[in-house]
């Protein structure tokens, strides 16, 4: 998690062999985050999800990040930050992993008080992750990534408090919502064609809600001493 800011400098016909002129860049804010899920985790459902406008995001977030030293800590806060993506992934005797794609709009500040790090907290495993869908054979494998296609939006006369160059406003474009599941074919491989059907995930207190979802043709595949598997590929079509 970052503010990151680039120099320009533009090559200038003045007859010299370096460069006479340069300008700041536009000031982004942002960054990512993966790991494993724990029981303690925030509703991400509602992070990723929910819009309080057509081209708003309804939640955001304080992102920290913490510099642990002996007997002391210090960190930056980055406040109002946008989920921009994020994938759930789960697979039959592993734990549910996710990754967090943020964008910001605020310079970080500095912690006020000293931070005490993250609890100790059980983990999320496969078990604890249900799907509904069509398909009629177990699950071995799910991911899926929510985009809301987060644009910054930047302004002409920034009003000279020394945040000109960062965004004034962060805009959420076409949500894309896309996954696979993939099934271990314990009655043979289905014969199904493509179509519109709705699939449900719920991870126990951290995401639960319904996708209506074009269903891809399944594709299959097996190897020898494996076991047979297709895989369903759907597609958001319509408002979660």
């Amino acid at each position: 998690m970052n503010a990151v800011q680039s120099v320009n400098t533009p090559r200038l016909v003045v007859g010299a062999y370096v460069p006479t002129g340069y300008h700041w860049n536009k000031v982004e804010v942002g960054g990512n985050f993966s790991g494993p899920l724990h029981e303690n985790a925030s509703d991400l459902s509602a992070l990723a999800l929910d819009r309080a406008e057509g081209d708003h995001m309804a939640n955001s977030i304080a992102v920290g990040i913490a510099f642990f030293g002996p007997g002391s800590s210090s960190g930056k806060h980055f406040t109002g930050c946008n989920v921009n993506t994020l994938t759930i992934t789960a697979t039959a005797g592993d734990v549910i992993n996710f990754t967090i794609d943020f964008v910001g709009m605020y310079p970080p500040t500095d912690f006020s008080s000293s931070y005490e790090g993250i609890a100790c907290a059980k983990l999320l495993t496969w078990d604890r992750l249900a799907i509904g869908h069509d398909g009629g054979d177990p699950a071995q494998s799910f991911t899926m990534t929510i985009n809301n296609n987060l644009e910054r939006q930047y302004n002409l006369d920034g009003g000279g408090d020394g945040y000109e160059l960062y965004p004034i406003d962060i805009t959420a474009g076409m949500r894309e919502i896309t996954g696979t599941i993939v099934m271990y074919a314990m009655s043979g491989m289905p014969d199904f064609g493509p179509g519109l059907t709705n699939v449900s995930v719920n991870v126990d207190g951290v995401m639960s809600f319904d996708i209506p979802a074009l269903m891809h043709r399944p594709e299959g595949s097996a190897a020898p001493s494996s076991a047979a598997t297709y895989a369903l590929n759907f597609t958001s079509v319509c408002k979660v």
